[in-house]
């Protein structure tokens, strides 16, 4: 790699042929290493430098999200809630920070935050609490209105009877399309 680092976040993209590797301990420096051509380059840096941070790229390749972290050193216990996007057609404008409408009202700092996506814009966040508590919960962020809506067992439930009958297809439970 070009940057040293630890608790860094490394996602293979079948698409792209490529391998992006995110973040890390008191680091921002994001890279990715090229398969074909053998060799790793610098994309830009995040905005704020994490720990392992879920990371999604969409199927096609055009877009990385980076979501949760710790900010700082791993012992720390801080946690990142801000949610950056990547273009990575055109990576010019570096990573920007989304902002998300919390319909669900819960908090993402977490560093057990994991990522599904459920269709090409609606991604399935498990790991962000519930307010007040400290219950971890599933919620839908949806790409295009930007709004984080939680989903309840039943709606999980049927996103799960969905994944085994249809493994092939987009899933999702909601009434949201």
């Amino acid at each position: 790699m070009l940057n040293p680092r630890s608790y860094h976040t490394m996602i293979y993209h079948d698409n792209l042929k490529s391998l992006v590797v995110v973040g890390g301990e008191n680091n921002a420096t994001c890279e990715i290493y090229d398969f074909y051509l053998n060799m790793w380059n610098t994309i830009p840096e995040l905005n704020i430098p994490r720990a392992n941070p879920a990371v999604y790229i969409d199927k096609v390749g055009t877009f990385a999200y980076v979501i949760s972290g710790i900010i700082g050193n791993i012992v720390s216990n801080s946690y990142c809630d801000v949610i950056e996007f990547l273009d990575l057609v055109d990576m010019n404008q570096g990573w920007l920070k989304i902002d998300f409408k919390n319909k669900a009202n819960v908090d993402l700092k977490n560093n057990e935050t994991k990522l599904f996506p459920l269709t090409d814009h609606k991604l399935l966040i498990y790991g962000a609490n519930e307010s007040r508590n400290i219950n971890k919960c599933f919620v839908v962020l949806d790409l295009k209105t930007l709004e984080l809506i939680k989903i309840d067992s039943e709606d999980l439930e049927k996103m799960k009877v969905k994944a085994k009958l249809f493994p092939d297809e987009n899933i999702i439970g909601l009434n949201q399309s």
